[in-house]
This record gives structure tokens, sequence and C-alpha cells, in this order.
């Protein structure tokens, strides 16, 4: 995928994700709030209904105690009423008028008004004989003299009654169609409807109001007032404010549902609040595609539970509409700006462009090829870095084809090396001597040699030359071609090797010196004289037992100019080893850093004593070999044995 790609997707990674997730978490925190206010304020219209009910009550029984205290309606009070007015007419209309003049529009929440039959006063002369009771049912009375459901406004503890038409459209028109036809009747000379007879008792549908009168004549009577729940919840649910199609209602105690207009009850019944609402719940319902928020209050002295049905649909629907306007808004301010970023990207993206194709022609072998990046920043950066790689990469290679080439010279120096020393074993009488030189590197600057002399004497040569390498090789080479060529012209090993340490001196380094060990063993191999200019001393093996040293008689050549050496004579006999080395013999180590050493040396020739030449040199090589267990040598090693005979 290319980077401008990857850019873009990007972008929108980090712009469409957090704009989507952002509009979502806030239409559901606005939605949450939403909600949270329908459920106070449904909470707190209940709440006010539950309030003006008993407000409404405890004025209606103020009222009711009043008109006690004052002697109840003179009708009713006089005993010259009806024993029971229930029916329409004069004397019901005349007690509806006096119940109005005593209470106020408060008579239309009153559903029945009894005076029970007087008892005489005991012991009282002229006592007053009791008379039959005289109950009204004022909704029979109302609904024939024109009757009316007040308006009621509650102001903390005062309540207003107003005579209002609240009464709905069907009853209003069904109660003017039958004043019609009454009136139509008195004119045509029809006769009154008779009177109804008295109804039957009936379970109270509301609280009853019970106080003491006094009747004229000084007897006692019972005013009993009944309360019209209906019409009482009528009232209060009447007055609740809606503003948002709120549909208030309330459950009474026998489970019946109250709504201020009967065209909503319908719509109360589907939402089937009178068995889903409970006190202190809101519960949601959804119903003919709107949703409905329910909440409920219980008014305990009544009994009744105040509720409120607001429908929310078209606020979510609302809150919908802002949500896909908000999250199109910021779309199109993405799809904006990534219409900008994306020339913007291609223009950025430009020298990546031409960095990966310099990339690429340097990986293919065209090391001289450069990027060709003018963008500062980290791009021009990384533009300079890759040119800076080409040039060390082209000057490496030629590095490299230059260690080629010397590693190929080295290896031609190493076979002529090789070609120098001697490759098989030489016998001389019954004496034999053979040697092995490893060097650690390509080439090195151990030697050894053995050639005889024209007299039947057998020359031995052994050295080390300081450092390794090239220079050491050389060095080497003319040393042993220099004793190859003065050792049969010069019988005195300490002239010969003084003369070498002048000619060493003069023509190396300071720091380049040459240890040497050069024996003659003479014919009749008796003796074997030799001078040790600061080489490793070699070790003979007397075949009878006992090892000892040949060690050192001067300082290394070419170290000091002028320096003395001896010759040295040591007696021989046939059967005994010499074994001469060099210091990558006993320098070497182990993984733990310890050196092989002279003494374990020393103690492994002393074992060998009568093997043979080939023997010894495998025998020493095995043990080096398994003490340094895979550690790389860290110098040339040289040996070489020579068995008397």
């Amino acid at each position: 995928m290319k980077l401008r790609t990857r850019l873009l997707l990007a972008l929108l990674a980090v712009s469409v994700v957090p704009v989507g997730l952002v509009t979502f978490l806030s239409y559901r925190s606005s939605l949450a709030a939403f909600r949270e206010t329908v459920e106070a304020e449904g909470r707190a219209t209940a709440a006010e209904m539950a309030r003006r009910m008993g407000a409404v009550e405890a004025d209606l029984s103020r009222r009711v105690e009043g008109l006690g205290r004052r002697g109840g309606v003179p009708l009713l009070a006089s005993g010259e009423g009806a024993p029971v007015a229930a029916a329409p007419g004069p004397a019901g209309e005349q007690l509806l008028a006096e119940l109005e003049r005593e209470l106020g529009a408060a008579t239309a929440l009153l559903e029945r008004v009894e005076i029970a039959a007087p008892e005489p006063v005991p012991g009282a002369e002229g006592a007053v004989p009791p008379a039959a009771p005289v109950v009204i049912d004022l909704g029979e009375v109302m609904k024939h003299a024109g009757g009316f459901v007040p308006d009621v406004i509650v102001d903390g503890t005062n309540v207003t009654y107003g005579a209002l038409e609240r009464l709905p459209p069907e009853v209003r028109r069904a109660i003017d169609e039958q004043r019609r036809a009454e009136a139509a009747a008195a004119v045509a000379g029809v006769p009154p409807v008779p009177p109804v007879p008295p109804p039957a008792p009936v379970a109270p549908s509301g609280r009853e109001l019970k106080f003491r009168i006094r009747r004229p004549g000084g007897a006692e009577a019972d005013l009993k007032a009944r309360l019209s729940i209906p019409r009482l919840l009528g009232t209060v649910l009447g007055n609740t404010r809606r503003e948002a199609g709120e549909i208030p209602f309330a459950v009474g105690a026998d489970g019946r549902l109250y709504t201020p207009d009967p065209r909503q009850e319908p719509v109360l019944r589907a939402l089937r609040v009178a068995e889903r609402v409970q006190p202190g719940k809101t519960v949601d319902v959804l119903a003919d595609g709107e949703t409905w928020v329910i909440v409920a209050e219980r008014d305990e002295a009544a009994g009744v539970l105040f509720g409120l049905a607001r429908p929310v649909g078209e606020s979510l629907r609302a809150m919908q509409v802002s949500l896909v306007r908000n999250l199109g808004i910021g779309l199109g301010v993405i799809g904006l700006a990534a219409g900008l970023v994306f020339p913007l990207s291609r223009r950025m993206t430009r020298p990546v462009v031409a960095l990966t194709d310099g990339v690429r022609r340097i990986a293919a072998g065209d090391l001289s090829a450069r990027v060709d990046v003018r963008a500062g920043g980290e791009i021009g950066e990384l533009g300079r870095a890759v040119n800076q790689m080409a040039a060390d990469l082209e000057r490496q290679r030629a590095q490299v084809v230059e260690q080629e080439r010397i590693r190929r010279e080295l290896e031609v120096c190493r076979q002529i090396q090789v070609e120098m020393l001697p490759k098989q074993p030489l016998r001389v009488g019954l004496s034999e001597v053979k040697g092995v030189s490893i060097p650690a590197r390509e080439v090195g600057g151990d030697f050894f040699n053995y050639f005889a002399l024209s007299d039947g004497s057998l020359a031995l040569l052994v050295g080390d030359v300081s450092g390794k390498g090239v220079g050491a090789a050389l060095l080497m080479a003319n040393a042993q071609a220099a004793l190859r060529a003065l050792l049969p012209l010069e019988p005195s090993l300490a002239r010969l090797v003084i003369d070498l340490d002048r000619e060493v001196a003069a023509n190396t380094p300071s720091e380049v010196f040459l240890t040497l060990f050069a024996a003659v063993l003479e014919a009749d191999g008796r003796a074997l004289r030799w001078v040790n200019a600061g080489h490793n001393p070699p070790f003979v093996v007397r075949a009878g037992g006992g090892v000892e040293r040949l060690e050192a008689t001067g300082v290394p050549l070419g170290m000091f100019d002028g320096m003395h050496h001896d010759e040295q004579r040591t007696p021989v006999a046939p059967g005994d080893l010499l074994f001469f080395y060099t210091d990558g013999i006993v320098e070497a180590f182990d993984p733990q850093g310890e050196q092989y050493g002279t003494e374990r040396l020393e103690e492994l020739l002393a074992t060998v004593k009568r093997s043979g030449v080939d023997a010894v040199l495998a025998r020493v090589d095995d043990a080096v070999r398994a003490f340094r267990a895979g550690t790389e040598p860290s110098d040339d090693a040289t040996m070489m044995v020579l068995r008397v005979g």
C-alpha cells in the first residue's frame, strides 16, 4: 500500500471514527438528559395533581363543615322537602340553588347530600318529632338543571371555583337535546315526567364527609356529603398544564381510569396505563409508532394514582435529525479536508518516491546512484543518509575488492611459505627429524628447517618472528634463506648468529625481532652444538630417563645491536629425543583463559620418550587441541622432533 493511501486512510481513521463516536455519545447524553427532564417534569406534574386533589378535598371539607355550623340548607333542615329528592323538578332545583348559595361552585363536586332523621332531644318539652331523612342525588339534579363542572385554581392553600363549561361536547349535546325535548313537552301540555323513585343503595364512589347539625326546634341530625370522585378528578385533571401533548390521568382505588378528555381515554387504554404504571417508576411504551414516557405518583389519602403520559417521539425525531445533520456537517468537513490532503500528500510523498527509486538502484548494485532529495525535515535527512550509505558502500566495495586481492596474495604467500618448509622427514645415518608449522593466520612468522651439511652433520633451525602476517613471513623467509646460505660456510654458530643479528637490526624496524634456535648434530651423532637467541628452550628427553632444557644463551636477534652470543655443546646418545617448538604451543589458552604452559609440555614429553617422531608430533598436537577446547589459536604453532640414532 502506498504511503499516500496510508495517509488518507489514517486521516479517515483519526477523523471519521472520532467524529462519529462523539456524535453518537452526544446523542446518547442528550437523550438521557431529555428523558431525565421529561421524567422530572412528569413526576412534578403528578405530584402537583396529588397536591391539588388534597387541597380541593380540604376546601370542600371546610365548606361543608361551615354549612353544618350554620344550620344546613334551610329546605333540608326544615324537613319541608320530600323525604327523598332525587328527581328533577322545582324541588330539586330549589335544593340545588340553596346548596349553591351555601357552598358556591363547590356543589358540583358533591355526589350526594343527606340529612339523617333527627333525634328528639331527651326530656325536652314540645320536642319536634323526628322527620323522614332528606336525600338529594346531586348528580341527577344537576344533570337536568344544567349542571357544570367547576374550574378549580389551587394557590397554596386557597381554592377558587369558577363555573366553566368543562363537560365533553357529546355530553353537552345530550343535555341540550333533553332540555329542548322538555321545553317542547311543556308547550304541548304534556304532563311532567313523574318523579323518579329513590335510588337503590349503591356502593359509595367517593369519600364521605359527615357533620352534626342542629335543626329548628333543637333536634340534631347528621349531615353527610359524599364527594363525587369522577367530577373531583375531572376538575383536578382538567386544570393540569398540557404543553407538549401530555395526557394527565388518574387511576382510582377501584382501578377505574379517569381523564379530562374522553377522546384521550382510548389512547390511555391502548397504553395500558392502569396495568403498567407504578408509583415512583418510569415506564416507556411504544404504541402505534409513538414513544410515550409514563410516570405516576400516588395520593395515599385519597387512594388515587395520578400520572402523566407524554409523547416523546417528535422530540426524539428532532434529536435524530439534529444528530444526522451534525454528522453530515462533520463528514463534509472531513471530506473537504481529505480533498485538500490528497494533493498535499502527493507533494509530500514525491521525495519519498524519488528516495525509493534511488534505494532500488542502489540495491540493484548501482552504488554510484544518488538520491536527488531537496526536501527538508526527516525526508531530507533520510535522503542524505541514503546518499551517504551509497558512498560508504561504494568505498567498502572497493575495500572488499582490495581485501580480496590481498587475501589471494596472502594465499600465494602461504603456499610459498609452505613450500619453503621441509615437507618430508629427514634421515641422516640412524637419526630422524621431522617438523610441522601451523600459522594462526594465512601466513605467520614461525619457521623450522633441517638439512644435511657436507661433512655429514645435521643442521637444525627453529625461529619465531615477532608479529604475524606478511611482514613476519617476509622476515622469516629472509632469515631462513640467510641461514641456509651461510650455515655451510660458517662453522661457528656464534659468529653466524651475531652476523644475522647485525643484519636484522640494520634492515628491520626496532619493534621487529627474531628468536632463533640454531643447532648442528655432529656427524657421529654424539654431540649437539647450539645457540639459543631468546627462543623457547627445546627439550632433550633422555633415553635412560629425564628431561633437560636448552636454555637461552642470548637475547632475540634485532632487539639490541651488537649483543654477544655463545655456542653451547650438549652430548647426546642413541635413543635420545630432542623436541623443538615455538611459543604457540605453550601459550595456547583454554576457554577459562589458562595457558597450556611449559610444565604440561614437559610432563607430556616424559611419557613419549620411546615413540617415533610422527607419534610425538601427533601426541603433542592432540594434547594442545584438547586443552584449547575449541578456542581459536592466538599464535603460530611450530614443532620439530629429532630422534638420535
